[in-house]
């Protein structure tokens, strides 16, 4: 973060002052529920735009997808997000999964 400013009103900028500050965010339990494949890829495409934009890192290796539609033998679901494409192994049709502890 950096500001900069005028201690005089005629003279060019004299005083600025920048600070890093670490900080640290977790974003738990984010559930998107949707009625495709594609309506899912177009959340998670803005998703991961918004991630990029403000430098955020998603683990995903932890998302978990729960799905009825069929899907190959080894159950991996592919999206094309804008940047990159994501790839999900879906849970098989008879698991079930806890959302936000309930």
């Amino acid at each position: 973060m950096s500001h900069s400013w005028f201690t005089t009103t005629t003279g060019p900028i004299d005083q600025f002052l920048t600070a890093n500050i670490p900080d640290t965010a977790f974003i738990d339990d984010t559930t998107w529920i949707t009625s495709s494949q594609s309506n899912l890829e177009s959340i998670l495409s803005i998703a991961d735009s918004f991630f990029i934009l403000n430098d955020i890192q998603i683990n995903d290796d932890k998302a978990i997808l729960l799905t009825n539609d069929q899907l190959p033998d080894s159950r991996d679901a592919y999206f094309n997000l804008p940047t990159r494409q994501l790839t999900i192994k879906a849970r098989s049709v008879q698991a079930s999964e806890r959302v936000l502890g309930v």
